[in-house]
């Protein structure tokens, strides 16, 4: 890391993976929801005063409950960036985009698989395919929100050198962030 980078810890909420902790995933009526057990009447006051930076607030295109969840987070909580999360499609990005553009401060965060075994049997890419697929999405996100984040899934069993030629190639196409996961 240069010098020149602000040195700063970023807290990022992330609810657990599936959908099942989305915002108001488990409604109650109108005004109570539970995400990631907590009460969203409570929640909204409190990530701000915990001095949350980010919320990744869902995976949109999953269902239409899901988008909903997003969208209530981008318009209700003020503060933290709202983060809608999407794989490397347009479909995706479009949704997530749809969901979090009324937030304050909207993030569009894009991901893609980067370790050989998902390149080889989850998605049937070459390291080429994977780099370009990868800039496609940021570029699209990027056309869309100005705050795009690209996360490289399944990063530790990445090679080392493949991860940072996607890294270096996703932050030369816009990504303002980059999440380095599991």
């Amino acid at each position: 890391i240069g010098t020149d980078l602000e040195q700063r810890l970023r807290v990022t909420q992330t609810p657990t993976a599936g959908g099942g902790a989305a915002w108001g995933s488990h409604r109650r009526g109108a005004s109570y929801g539970v995400w990631g057990g907590y009460r969203t009447d409570v929640r909204q006051d409190t990530l701000g005063t915990l001095g949350v930076d980010v919320i990744d607030a869902g995976f949109p295109v999953a269902s239409p409950c899901d988008w909903e969840s997003v969208h209530e987070i981008a318009r209700e909580v003020r503060g933290p960036i709202i983060a809608g999360l999407a794989r490397c499609n347009r479909e995706d990005i479009d949704k997530a985009w749809s969901a979090v553009k009324v937030a304050a401060r909207p993030r569009i965060h894009v991901f893609l698989a980067t370790s050989a075994i998902h390149r080889e049997h989850k998605l049937n890419m070459a390291k080429d395919e994977i780099i370009h697929t990868a800039v496609e999405g940021v570029k699209y996100a990027r056309s869309l929100c100005a705050d795009v984040e690209f996360s490289p899934e399944d990063a530790s069993r990445t090679e080392l050198e493949f991860l940072r030629e996607v890294v270096e190639a996703v932050i030369e196409a816009g990504a303002s962030t980059i999440n380095v996961p599991d």
